[in-house]
């Protein structure tokens, strides 16, 4: 029970996040690089965790 609650709360936040870091570059296209290096590390974190 508490794997499947870990699980679906770091789905979660991942979701958040990456919601999140569309939003950035919608609003400033000169964020793309800053943001896709989170996202690719939100991706690594997750898949090493």
């Amino acid at each position: 029970m508490l794997t499947f609650l870990a699980v679906t709360l770091s789905i979660g936040l991942a979701v958040i996040m990456t919601l999140g870091l569309a939003g950035a570059v919608y609003a400033n296209r000169r964020a793309l690089p800053v943001c896709a290096a989170m996202f690719f590390a939100i991706l690594i974190f997750g898949a090493t965790w």
